[in-house]
């Protein structure tokens, strides 16, 4: 009986652990990563889906899979993937971020700007959001908007070029002339060789 016992808990703990060489829903995921950095895309979506298959409640797995898809151009199924992501974990960021984009893309500018806003309450350091919404606030003639979130994207970043470039053009349009310049002056030195 008790080899029983002890032969049960070494099985249990063989299968528990992949030593079996099953595939966790998590590592499904990671080689997706793997293979979305290497272009290989519909194996990124396939080992995403795998990972969903055995994971349904994976948060993570529709996330990525809808930023795959994104990455695609199949925004129908992108912006599935990442409703689901959010309705699965409220919390995640960034599919907000990913929703957002494609929302933009949809020209929803204001679900994409809901979007972004809500990426930066989760997590506000997070940066990416503020150079897209600073942008859409541009377009929609936000200068103030604009260069306050312009500015919070430059923080962290200090070496891309667009940003300063996008921050001198809202300067420029509430005639803050010099501050123009110093940042198209920023943005040209970055893009030196």
């Amino acid at each position: 009986m008790r080899n029983s016992v002890l032969f049960l808990m070494v099985l249990f703990l063989m299968t528990a652990s992949g030593l079996f060489g099953q595939t966790t829903a998590a590592e499904y995921r990671d080689r997706a990563s793997e293979k979305f950095r290497n272009e290989d895309y519909d194996g990124a979506v396939a080992d995403c889906t795998k990972a969903i298959e055995l994971e349904p409640a994976f948060a993570g797995a529709y996330a990525y899979r809808g930023y795959v898809r994104y990455a695609k151009n199949e925004y129908i199924d992108a912006m599935v993937d990442l409703e689901r992501a959010i309705e699965l974990d409220p919390k995640d960021f960034e599919a907000y971020f990913h929703r957002g984009i494609l929302r933009y893309i949809k020209n929803d500018r204001d679900g994409a700007m809901a979007d972004w806003t809500k990426a930066m309450e989760i997590e506000p350091r997070y940066f990416k959001p503020y150079f897209f919404r600073g942008v859409t606030r541009l377009k929609e003639k936000d200068y103030d908007g604009a260069i306050a979130d312009l500015t919070k994207a430059i923080q962290p970043f200090p070496d891309i070029a667009a940003y300063y470039l996008k921050r001198a053009e809202a300067y420029r349009a509430v005639g803050k002339l010099d501050l123009a310049k110093a940042d198209e002056e920023k943005a040209a030195e970055l893009m030196k060789p």
